[in-house]
């Protein structure tokens, strides 16, 4: 008796095993986990969608914007069941206080109702309600490297060179 539910318990495992089924996200039940400048959940930046997928992710409240070869390029999410790994900002519940402590000040783009701030070098926007002060939406994407002047450069190197 305790061989065959030993061997049904192993069958049930195996079948379960991620490498034998096909990729199946969170995000579809309606939520999940955002890391800045790489995706949500199991969806990566940079990687292409089958339809299933995607019609998942419309379903999930997220936005997904694509590159000339059909990679994604970004993903905007606006559903409250989604949070941020490391800092916990959740949509419709955390403000912008909570955004500038994790993340710092940054400059903002006003538009009719809403701030957005940019975080280009981690890779995470968020769009925040100017009325009831709650973020409504995160964009992520690719992180894109700042632009340093010639002279910071310069800088760059002279602390790099070992003293002599």
């Amino acid at each position: 008796m305790r061989r065959r539910i030993f061997r049904v318990l192993s069958l049930g495992i195996a079948l379960l095993s991620p490498s034998i089924l096909p990729r199946m996200s969170p995000v579809f039940a309606g939520g999940g986990i955002i890391y800045p400048g790489k995706g949500v959940d199991d969806i990566r930046i940079g990687e292409k969608l089958s339809p299933r997928e995607e019609a998942g992710l419309k379903k999930s409240g997220v936005t997904v914007t694509r590159r000339g070869g059909g990679q994604v390029a970004s993903l905007r999410l606006s559903q409250p069941t989604f949070s941020v790994a490391v800092s916990l900002v959740r949509i419709k519940q955390s403000g912008i206080a909570d955004v500038v402590r994790f993340y710092g000040k940054r400059d903002s783009e006003l538009k009719p109702g809403r701030i957005i701030l940019r975080y280009p070098e981690q890779g995470i926007d968020f769009e925040i309600d100017q009325v009831n002060d709650r973020v409504e939406a995160i964009t992520v994407y690719s992180p894109v490297s700042p632009k340093f002047s010639i002279e910071q450069y310069q800088q760059r190197r002279e602390l790099l060179q070992p003293k002599k």
